[in-house]
């Protein structure tokens, strides 16, 4: 609380402590002087209603004022001193206590409810008023002002009277200051000439003289009435002043010995006035509080209702606004209101509106209106923005001023409550309700009130979704306007309910010429019309037909009477009752054309069957593609996330390691194969030809799959027979043929099974090679497609084994290339299959010609350490990829060598003049100047100086043009992504070989 704000509540609370201490004072000397029993116990003590009344109103820490009144009322009676500072303990401790008793309930000093007036009655009254009889007879007694004798006499004197001040006073103090509402004139007249017709009837009662009244007791309930009028036609404030007024006066005539209670026995009038003061005093605070009670809730639901009617009729919430804080307000009683909706980019809560009851004298709110803007948080409507609950401020300043030109709703403190207007779990704005007098939070009103925001935030997502249904309604308007195709409705009669302006083309109708009419006589032929309606009643009965859910070809009617072919297919859009759409597309052009090409189509059927089903096949090549690619990327990313966590211990991280490394690879053979498949397609796919031993080339496939064998527990068998193992061919691409058929049996073939390897010569001039298994076999059918691409015996999404479909097709070719044949034999599904394999053989002393090599750089292959390999080597990368650039110079570095970095051509030939490097390794697809346009840079300048840089085109084009294409613009080599660590290092090797030579150093 601000320093200002702090002295003010402290003023205040002087101010409110000094007057309790008069007002206890002078109620005390009143109370004293109709005190019979004894000097210091009344009739009637008021000062304990005074009491509780402020403390209840302004908290418990007055009560040093309710000590020192105490104190000072009692310091004047001829007891001793210490005796006056017992009682005004006692008479403190009573209040306190009774304050603290009723706080552990929800307690509404307004004594609106009827469980507020019994807690008053049961605690305050009664419980609590035990501690000053008990403190102040006790101290009495022991002062010996009073006989112990006297003591059960005046304890319950000194109880009754106590209790009777809190009923008869207390109430009228707190129900004045915690009233709500405004009163018109009408109810102040109606107030004052209801209390002063009390005092009239109370005084006619109670004013004669005893001997003329005596035995008439029931007269004195004359008054009953007047409290029963008053409490339900005004409420508890002038409930409270009726018991005042008729307590004051039966007080005052009784003590002047008049009135039916009048008596000798001072003991006995004593008894009757109490009584008859205690039942007038709690009758009507109870009755009050139950009519309160009642209209209250008639209040809230009224409030609910009227929300309710509003938003029933509203075109939206801004129309809605003002009705809905009119309604809250004038039904629960609160001035002020206001709507605060949450700005479109949801950072700001805007006043939106603002109702004041025109009483409530405040100019500024009007213009205030749409200027008032908090941040989440800020203010009560900002904290129930943030939180989401409702929220209820009793009497506290609220700060909401975030600009010098929006002031608060009221100024200084006041009472306000607010609750979340919520669409789902999103809270869209706040409805708040203001008062400048301070209120008891209430739990119901919280509840009513939620209700109320409810009601909104339904009337909000209500006006949000008929928004997008005419948004719908006028997009799919607009589609159907648009639609090349006739788009028709029907309903279960079949009856046209849609005919857009595609249809009143087709068919010669307009639409308000076809809406309404039978489907049947607008648009079907004569001969069908029959078949038509039989087929829509047995669809309904059985919900089965012809036309439903798929495109039928058939015959439709113009307007003019022609008959035309058309596409028809029919769906059902609505379910009870029926609705169907159907669309209609007109064949005429398409039939004519049809009829004309219809020689040309036949004998070109059976090429577009074909190419039909190459294409359904490359579609599901596709998608199995997606599938085998994320397959090993799924791993790959799923790993490396969790290296970069570092979490992991040694053992994951080796386990991740190789996970990630076995699927880079396999990832690069899936990549391999589409190349190579491209390459057969296109006719780029060349081979280097050479004599290659075949024993040879099947132990490295061995080597290359055993991994995979061996961990499905599969017995590889081989054997060598062939006495001229010697072939003319690319030992890669024979290797690649071996494993693809290895592979290719691992994989169809289950746990624990057996696959055969056989090279066997067949005939003089060829050698063949056999992979048997006794796997899952292939069907007869899929025999003469087992080789083509695309092509897999299961190629549903679910089939139990992986793939592209692509290495049986690579190895056909592959074969065919080296002048062999290659074939599949199975007897059926789950009988295993066998491929055999023959190409030419070679004699041994035979060389290939020229024209079958190809230049190439050699790197020795022999296992060796690559940690000093480039011991002195100067190295200059150029990638304008910093991760690949960093990874090319970390594999450098590690084998030894300097490395410099370049990412531009332009920094390459800074690098070039400044370091003279020893090998150049550089990248292709780089922007503005390329890998092409560095090399050819390069070499004009070598020409003039009569030198040559090694160097090497690192490139994820990988076909055999860009190899071709590399080497003519002026590369040594071509080394194709991904790039492979070791060999990587052994080809930058050779090239600094190359440049060590041409130095003249070897």
């Amino acid at each position: 609380m601000p320093s200002a704000t702090r002295r003010v509540d402290i003023s205040h609370r002087l101010g409110v402590g000094v007057a309790l201490v008069a007002l206890y004072v002078g109620a005390a000397r009143v109370g004293f002087s109709v005190a019979f029993v004894a000097e210091q116990v009344t009739t009637v003590w008021a000062p304990t209603g005074l009491a509780l009344a402020f403390l209840l109103l302004w908290g418990r820490s007055l009560w040093p004022a309710v000590w020192l009144g105490a104190f000072a009322a009692n310091a004047s009676s001829d007891a001793p001193l210490w005796t006056a500072v017992s009682i005004a303990t006692g008479n403190t401790l009573e209040a306190v206590v009774a304050v603290w008793l009723i706080s552990r309930v929800y307690f509404d000093p307004a004594l609106r409810r009827t469980q507020d007036g019994l807690a008053f009655i049961v605690i305050a009254a009664g419980l609590s008023t035990t501690i000053s009889a008990t403190v102040g007879v006790l101290t009495l007694c022991a002062a010996h002002v009073q006989p112990w004798a006297r003591f059960a006499e005046l304890w319950s004197a000194w109880w009754v009277g106590d209790a009777l001040g809190a009923l008869v006073v207390a109430p009228v103090i707190l129900t004045t200051v915690r009233s709500q509402g405004t009163w018109s004139r009408r109810d102040w007249v109606e107030a004052f000439s209801l209390i002063l017709a009390t005092l009239i009837v109370t005084q006619a009662v109670f004013g004669q003289q005893r001997d003329s009244v005596r035995g008439l007791h029931p007269l004195e309930f004359v008054v009953v009435p007047f409290l029963i009028t008053a409490a339900v036609r005004l409420g508890q404030p002038t409930t409270g002043l009726v018991v005042l007024g008729a307590s004051a006066v039966t007080i005052w005539n009784t003590v002047q010995g008049a009135g039916p209670f009048a008596s000798a026995a001072v003991h006995e009038s004593l008894i009757l006035l109490q009584v008859y003061t205690g039942v007038l005093a709690g009758t009507g605070l109870l009755l009050a509080a139950a009519i309160t009670e009642r209209r209250i809730g008639e209040s809230r639901q009224a409030a609910v209702n009227a929300v309710s009617q509003v938003l029933a009729d509203a075109p939206s919430l801004a129309d809605a606004a003002t009705p809905i804080l009119r309604g809250v307000c004038e039904n629960l009683g609160w001035p002020v209101g206001a709507l605060w909706l949450v700005n479109e980019d949801r950072q700001r809560l805007r006043c939106q509106q603002v109702w004041r009851n025109p009483t409530t004298p405040n100019s500024t709110l009007e213009t205030a209106t749409g200027e008032i803007v908090l941040s989440k948080g800020v203010g009560l409507p900002g904290r129930v923005w943030a939180n989401g609950e409702p929220a209820w401020s009793e009497n506290a300043l609220e700060y909401r001023r975030t600009t010098d030109r929006a002031p608060t709703l009221l100024p200084g403190p006041h009472a306000a409550l607010a609750v979340a207007i919520r669409v789902g779990d999103e809270v869209r704005g706040v409805i708040e309700v203001l008062s400048p007098s301070p209120i008891t939070p209430d739990p119901d009103l919280l509840k009513t009130m939620a209700t109320v925001g409810n009601q909104i935030g339904q009337f909000v997502a209500r006006k949000q979704v008929e928004a997008a249904i005419i948004d719908g309604q006028r997009r799919t308007r607009a589609i159907l306007d648009r639609a090349l195709d006739a788009v028709i409705g029907m309903d279960h009669l079949g009856r046209i309910t849609e005919f857009n302006a595609a249809a009143e083309r087709t068919f010669g109708y307009t639409r308000e010429e076809a809406i309404g009419r039978a489907l049947a006589e607008v648009i079907i032929p004569r001969e069908l019309r029959g078949r038509h309606q039989a087929g829509l009643r047995h669809y309904l009965a059985t919900g089965e037909g012809p036309f439903m859910d798929r495109r039928i070809e058939t015959s439709a009617c113009h307007a003019d009477g022609h008959e035309f072919p058309v596409e028809v297919s029919v769906t059902r859009v609505m379910e009870d009752p029926p609705m169907f759409t159907g669309f209609v597309r007109d064949l005429t052009a398409r039939a004519q054309a049809e009829r004309e090409r219809e020689e040309l189509l036949r004998s070109e059927q059976t090429a577009r069957q074909e190419a039909e089903r190459a294409n359904r096949a490359k579609d599901e090549f596709l998608a199995t593609l997606s599938h085998e690619l994320r397959t090993p990327l799924n791993a790959i990313v799923g790993w490396t996330r969790m290296l970069l966590e570092g979490t992991m211990d040694e053992a994951s991280t080796r386990r991740a390691l190789d996970v990630i490394d076995r699927n880079a690879h396999l990832q690069v053979h899936l990549v391999e194969d589409i190349l190579d498949v491209s390459r057969i397609i296109t006719g780029g796919l060349r081979l280097d030809l050479t004599p290659v031993d075949l024993a040879t080339v099947i132990g490295a496939a061995l080597d290359a799959i055993r991994p995979a064998a061996d961990a499905k527990k599969i017995r590889i068998l081989c054997r060598l027979d062939a006495v001229n193992r010697l072939a003319k061919g690319d030992p890669q691409r024979l290797q690649q043929i071996v494993w693809n058929l290895l592979a290719n049996a691992v994989k169809f073939t289950a746990s624990g099974g057996r696959i055969d390897v056989e090279l066997v010569n067949a005939g003089e001039q060829s050698i063949r090679i056999s992979v048997g298994d006794d796997g899952a076999g292939i069907d007869p059918s899929f025999l003469p497609f087992v080789f083509e691409r695309f092509r897999q015996a299961d190629g549903s999404v679910n089939r139990e084994h992986g793939g592209l479909g692509l290495g049986l097709a690579i190895v056909r070719h592959l074969v065919e290339l080296h002048g062999g044949t290659v074939w599949a034999e199975s007897q059926g599904l789950k009988q295993g299959a066998t491929f055999v394999v023959e190409i030419p053989t070679m004699e041994p002393n035979q060389v290939l010609s020229a024209g079958e090599q190809r230049e190439s750089i050699r790197v020795d292959r022999s296992p060796s350490s690559d940690a000093l390999a480039l011991q002195g080597c100067r190295a200059l990368v150029v990638d304008d990829e910093q991760d690949a650039r960093v990874m090319l110079a970390t594999v450098l570095k590690r084998a030894g060598a300097t490395v410099w970095t370049a990412s531009t051509a332009r920094e390459a030939l800074i690098h070039l003049d400044m370091s003279r490097p020893d090998v150049l390794l550089a990248d292709i697809g780089m922007p503005g100047e390329d890998g092409y346009s560095l090399i050819r840079e390069i070499r004009r300048r070598e020409a003039q100086e009569g030198r040559h840089l090694p160097a090497a085109a690192i490139t994820a084009y990988a076909g055999n043009e860009d190899h071709e294409r590399a080497l003519k613009a002026g590369f040594d080599c071509h080394v194709s992504k991904p790039i492979v660590p070791a060999k990587f290092v052994r080809t930058v090797v050779a090239l600094y070989g190359q440049r060590e030579a041409l130095d003249g150093t070897h």
